[in-house]
C-alpha cells in the first residue's frame, strides 16, 4: 500500500522567493473557508515568504474574519499563527475572531516570515482573511535611486511598488498607509488626457491642410486673371465663400 506524500505546505500555501511584494489569502475567500456542511473539511497551510537579504517582510491584513475568540475561549475551530520571530521555535502569534488591534500589521525580525493557517472538521466557516506583504529595506537609510519612503509608517519599500494599486505602506498611526498609491494619475484620467490630445491634433491637422488648400486656390486665382478667357464662375470658391460669410457676420455685429 503506498501513501501519498504530503506536501510541505499542507493542503495550499507555498513558497514565495523573489517578490517584493504580493497577496497571501485564506482558501476561498472572499467566501466561507468552510460550511457547515463540512464541504471542505479540515485544512491546513502553510508559506514562507523570503525577502532579499537586508531586508525585512511586512505583513498587512486587508481583512480578517476567523471564527474564535482569543480573549475568552481561544481558537479551537480555526487559527492563522505567524512566526515573524528570528528563532522559529518560539510560540508564535496566533489570530481568530474579528479584531486583530496591534497585530493588523506584523514585520518579520529578518528576511524569513512563516505563516500557517489551520482549520478543523469543527469549522462552521467564517469569511477568512486577506494580507499584503511587501518588502521593506531593513537599514535606516532610505535614500537610494530606487527606494520609496512611505510617509507615515516610514517604511521604505520598492520605488517599483509605487502606484501599483496596493497599498504597500501598511498601518499608520491611525489608519492605512496609502502614499505610495496617492499623486498617482489614474487610467481614466489618461485615457481622457489621450482623448482630448488626439482631438486637438485631428483639428490642428485639419486647420494646416485648409490653409495649404486655400493658398493653393489662391495660386491658381491669380494664374487665371492672366488668362482673362475662364468664365467668371470659374473664379468662386470655397475659400471665398469662407471669407465673405465671415465677412458678412462681421458687418452684422459692427450694426
Amino acid at each position: 500500500m503506498f501513501i501519498e506524500a504530503q506536501s510541505p505546505f499542507g493542503d495550499c500555501g507555498g513558497n514565495i522567493t523573489d517578490a517584493e511584494n504580493g497577496i497571501i489569502k485564506s482558501p476561498n475567500f472572499p467566501d466561507k473557508y468552510t460550511s457547515s456542511g463540512r464541504e471542505f473539511g479540515s485544512k491546513v497551510c502553510h508559506w514562507f515568504i523570503y525577502a532579499k537579504p537586508g531586508h525585512k517582510v511586512l505583513l498587512h491584513f486587508t481583512d480578517f474574519e476567523v471564527e474564535g475568540n482569543p480573549g475568552d475561549r481561544g481558537c479551537p475551530a480555526a487559527a492563522l499563527r505567524v512566526w515573524p520571530w528570528r528563532d522559529m521555535a518560539r510560540t508564535p502569534i496566533e489570530l481568530c475572531g474579528d479584531t486583530l488591534d496591534q497585530y493588523k500589521e506584523i514585520i518579520s525580525d529578518t528576511n524569513v516570515l512563516r505563516l500557517s493557517f489551520y482549520l478543523a472538521d469543527k469549522a462552521v466557516g467564517a469569511k477568512g482573511f486577506k494580507a499584503i506583504y511587501t518588502e521593506i529595506k531593513s537599514g535606516p537609510s532610505c535614500t537610494g535611486a530606487n527606494d520609496f519612503l512611505c510617509r507615515s509608517t516610514g517604511h521604505c519599500i520598492s520605488r517599483n511598488l509605487v502606484c501599483n494599486h496596493v497599498s504597500n505602506c501598511g498601518v499608520g498611526d491611525k489608519m492605512d498607509d496609502n502614499s505610495d498609491e496617492q499623486d498617482c494619475v489614474k487610467e481614466t484620467e489618461v485615457n481622457e488626457f489621450m482623448l482630448v490630445a488626439l482631438v486637438m491634433g485631428v483639428l490642428s491637422l485639419a486647420t494646416i491642410a485648409v490653409i495649404i488648400y486655400c493658398r493653393r486656390y489662391r495660386r491658381k486665382k491669380y494664374m487665371r486673371r492672366e488668362h482673362p478667357m475662364l468664365p467668371p464662375h470659374a473664379h468662386f470658391h470655397t475659400c471665398e465663400s469662407i471669407g465673405e460669410r465671415f465677412a458678412n457676420s462681421t458687418s452684422m455685429d459692427s450694426v
